[in-house]
């Protein structure tokens, strides 16, 4: 259901309630699956980008965040997976010759992902194709997108904090 009629909806029920819960709940849930749809199209979206260069989403991600040295440790904490598939990863697309592993500079123990020329170059073809076909250009200005992005690192840093509930 659109967003919009999802609001008329909420306010011609409000007089319906006085628990105001209720009315969050309900909001929260709309919003909640407003996002969920919308990153499922854009991840769809990336991973159209990106099949043209022989790369998943989840590995123009890692490419993206690799834009400058990283640490792979990092890497694993940005990417919400664990280091096994970070060190997999990473193995991957040094084979490929659009990311490198490089000593840091500070610990000689620790390696950093490093995109090479041709990395930055994939990167930005996809880039490219992706923002042809963003939704999310057009439709909000440089304003709504600050906002829309401060609102959503929020929603993230709450989450962080919150448990997830395993289901039976």
């Amino acid at each position: 259901m659109p967003v919009e009629q999802e609001r008329n909806d909420v306010q011609s029920s409000e007089s319906d309630t006085d628990d105001p819960r209720a009315d969050q709940g309900h909001l929260a849930r709309t919003a909640g699956e407003a996002v969920v749809r919308v990153a499922a199209d854009l991840d769809r979206r990336l991973t159209r980008a990106a099949a043209p260069e022989s790369l998943t989403a989840t590995e123009v991600r890692f490419l993206r965040l690799a834009a400058d040295p990283v640490p792979q440790s990092s890497l694993a904490a940005l990417m919400g997976c664990d280091a096994p598939r970070i060190s997999t990863l990473t193995r991957n697309l040094e084979a490929r010759g659009v990311i490198a592993r490089v000593v840091s500079r500070g610990d000689h123990r620790s390696r950093r992902a490093e995109r090479t020329p041709a990395g930055r170059e994939a990167g930005a073809r996809v880039g490219r194709r992706l923002a042809d076909s963003s939704p999310l250009l057009g439709v909000l200005d440089d304003h709504e997108l600050v906002d829309l992005a401060d609102l959503l690192g929020r929603i993230e840093s709450r989450a962080a904090e919150l448990p997830v509930h395993e289901l039976p």
